[in-house]
């Protein structure tokens, strides 16, 4: 695997460890619908949008991987990571222990992930995963370093950090940040890959704007024509959020008798055309946090 190292550092991608492993999308346990899902997202971005948190996500999201990858040619993979991080995780990878490389290399990225649920265990264990993976690579997308765009204390101490933003202009951060993170994935997807495969904030990945955003244009929308998204539907559980185990409802959208781990595309989309389809992970287990706060 191969680790792009972002747009404000080498903009290339460098060679990780080695890594091959012999496998079939037959042993990968995809989910039901996967192969219409690959065909129709062919030398395309497809995005996952998710809810951060769960065990179900990050599995799906890998067996999905693990399938698409299997059919040959090269897949950029990404994850809603900051850039910064990617030679730390390079080099960990290549470690002899890279489960615990990673927990030490990125503490403070999990750190800051714990509450919402990015810094789960189950995305540890994606990423483990992913490195076992013949021909895939990965980007890492969610540039904190956007803060510098618009005079922000990166550096800071975290009250320090609040208080800046609590005073930015309303929606400020967010439409820098989702515009960088169109950046990066598509500085990323470069001629050399037959895909690109996303997991990120489902907010992110609708190709519509939300009110409550005001004139944000998502990540979705700022991606190239073609770009396929799908959104993250569940039937309750619990899931690891805003810093603690909390319960999940039903997707008010799941339809009657939708099984589960499944992958559908809908025509003329889902939730009024944000989505181009959903995918199902039936009921949702809390991943507790990498590193606690």
């Amino acid at each position: 695997m191969r680790l792009w190292m972002g747009i404000a550092g080498l903009s290339v991608l460098l060679s990780a460890c080695a890594t091959t492993e012999d496998r079939s999308a037959s042993a990968c346990n995809a989910p039901d619908g996967w192969q219409e899902v690959a065909e129709a997202a062919e030398g395309q971005f497809l995005l996952f949008g998710e809810s951060h948190g769960t065990e179900e996500i990050p599995d799906l999201f890998e067996s999905y991987v693990c399938a698409v990858s299997a059919r040959g040619g090269r897949t950029l993979v990404g994850l809603e990571f900051q850039p910064g991080d990617a030679a730390a995780v390079e080099a960990a990878l290549a470690s002899e222990d890279p489960g615990a490389a990673i927990k030490e290399a990125m503490a403070p990225t999990w750190r800051l992930y714990a509450s919402d649920g990015r810094g789960s265990e189950a995305m540890l264990g994606l990423l483990l995963a992913l490195d076992k993976m013949d021909g895939v690579d990965l980007v890492f997308f969610d540039d904190f370093d956007v803060m510098r765009d618009l005079n922000g204390p990166v550096d800071a101490p975290q009250e320090e950090v609040v208080a800046w933003y609590q005073n930015l202009p309303p929606h400020a951060l967010q439409r820098v940040r989702d515009a960088r993170m169109a950046e990066e994935l598509d500085a990323a997807f470069t001629d050399d890959y037959d895909r690109a495969v996303v997991l990120v904030g489902s907010i992110h990945a609708s190709k519509t704007r939300f009110d409550f955003l005001g004139d944000t244009d998502n990540a979705a929308m700022l991606l190239p024509e073609g770009t396929v998204t799908l959104v993250s539907m569940t039937s309750g559980g619990e899931a690891w959020v805003n810093g603690g185990v909390k319960p999940v409802r039903q997707s008010r959208l799941l339809p009657e008798g939708a099984t589960a781990p499944s992958i559908t595309l809908v025509e003329g989309g889902v939730d009024e055309g944000r989505f181009d389809g959903y995918y199902f992970v039936g009921e949702v287990t809390a991943s507790p946090p990498v590193v606690q706060e």
